[in-house]
């Protein structure tokens, strides 16, 4: 029987038997892939009407795929499902992998009816990136979510001030400054619209932060990393332009361990300048 790691099941889906064929399927796939590792979750899941002895029918919950890991790295998964064609339906079997790419439906995903062109196609598709794959990986994951933070730390503050009316005081006393022969403004901290001016202030720190992370990235400073399920590491660094893979936390330099180890108690994409950004499915930016 293959291990399959059940943890991230709710306890009360553990029970859950697998869809039709799917076990048959997996057994193959270990056989094939001996270094690839399985597991489960909620979003393995699916309800569907299946037949009883009684030639009825009941609705009930199956795991109809299963995710594929090789060295720690999500390299894909496999499922069964039922397809409609020409009035028949017909059982399927799925390959997921990131080196998929279709134009239409499920554009990672493929499926066959024959079991063996299935497993032709985990042979070629279940294969995990290369360094210069895990630096594009990396290095896109973070410009998207460094963007991501930016642009919502800013959004923050818009949405929490009347922009317009900030903008007509500042020109009425340029205006007043103006016939008095005066060159700078002085402007009130208190702004009329705001009624909590602390959290205002807070939000406008968490910009600072934000900004000065930003810059740093934008330099080509710092680390890109990216955590897998086997607790390995991935550390991308800027400014060598170089990959370096670690076996566990205990591995990793020191001065990427003590920024790492604060995300522990820190909430994804909230920038701090001094440790960096925690964003989803365990990747990280640290200056």
């Amino acid at each position: 029987m293959v291990n399959v790691n059940k943890l991230e099941l709710s306890d009360n889906k553990r029970h859950i038997p697998y869809g039709d064929n799917l076990e048959e399927f997996l057994n193959l796939v270990a056989l094939a892939k001996p270094l690839c590792t399985f597991a489960v979750d909620n979003d393995c899941v699916r309800s569907e009407w299946i037949r009883n002895g009684d030639n009825g029918s009941e609705y009930m919950e199956l795991i109809n795929s299963i995710k594929v890991y090789e060295d720690g790295e999500a390299i894909g998964s496999i499922s069964v499902a039922r397809r409609y064609r020409g009035g028949s339906r017909e059982d399927v079997y799925g390959v997921e992998s990131f080196r998929i790419h279709k134009e239409r439906g499920d554009r990672n995903t493929t499926y066959v009816k024959d079991i063996k062109v299935a497993m032709r196609n985990v042979k070629k598709f279940f294969t995990g990136r290369q360094d210069t794959e895990l630096k594009e990986l990396i290095t896109h994951t973070v410009k998207r979510n460094m963007e991501a933070v930016m642009h919502n730390a800013i959004q923050s503050i818009n949405w929490s001030v009347d922009a317009r009316e900030i903008a007509f005081n500042y020109v009425m006393r340029a205006h007043q400054a103006h016939k008095q022969g005066d060159t700078m403004v002085a402007m009130p901290v208190k702004i009329p619209s705001v009624q909590d001016q602390e959290k205002l202030f807070s939000k406008c720190d968490g910009v600072l932060q934000a900004k000065t992370l930003d810059d740093h990235y934008k330099g080509n400073n710092g680390y890109g990393i990216q955590t897998r399920v086997d607790n390995s590491i991935v550390v991308y660094s800027y400014a060598s332009d170089k990959i370096t893979k670690y076996r566990g936390f205990d591995d990793v330099p020191t001065n990427i361990q003590e920024k790492l180890a604060m995300f522990k108690v820190l909430e994804k994409d909230e920038p701090y300048a001094d440790f960096g950004v925690k964003f989803e499915a365990g990747f990280f930016y640290i200056p």
